[in-house]
């Protein structure tokens, strides 16, 4: 249970504008499947191989109240639910990493694709869903002296556009 979760909103005041706001309270439950595995079992140089899989199940829900239209010109309080903002209901993260022994530079390569998403609520307008997108990472780090090491990376090799969000009323 979250009491009074951060929750981001899109608004308008002649124009859009993002703001943050605190819903009463929403639920998360979960679990989470993780593997870590050297490759060593395949002998030689495959022992500075090391394969990382994670998978991560998540349902949220914020219950509100939200005052619609009841059709004959009045207004109707509706008690409602929806998921967190900004939670994914699945998150998968793969990486492989290859440590050089010589010079002790590191390089992992990583995977990561998440669920449909709740952008931003909007009141009364329907919501905006981020849909899912597949991400590919690469790190390089060097160790230069005992208490200093050079990091280098790019985010989204692939270059995947992220994905236009969708208007839904839900």
């Amino acid at each position: 249970r979250i009491s009074s979760p951060i929750e981001q909103q899109l608004s308008y005041n002649g124009a859009p504008f993002r703001t943050w706001f605190n819903s009463d309270e929403g639920v998360n439950f979960g679990w989470e499947f993780e593997v870590r595995k050297s490759l060593d079992f395949l002998g030689g140089y495959f022992k500075n191989f090391l394969v990382n899989v994670n998978y991560t199940r998540i349902q949220s829900k914020v219950e509100f109240n939200e005052i619609v239209s009841d059709g004959r010109g009045g207004n109707a309080v509706v008690h409602s639910s929806r998921p967190l903002q900004g939670q994914s209901p699945y998150m998968i993260n793969l990486s492989l990493l290859f440590t050089e022994p010589t010079f002790g530079t590191a390089i992992n390569i990583l995977y990561n694709r998440y669920g449909e998403r709740l952008d931003a609520v909007v009141l009364g307008d329907g919501d905006i869903y981020e849909q899912p997108r597949d991400v590919v990472d690469l790190a390089i780090t060097q160790p230069l002296f005992s208490a200093l090491e050079a990091k280098f990376t790019i985010k989204d090799v692939a270059g995947n556009p992220i994905p236009v969000t969708t208007i839904s009323v839900k």
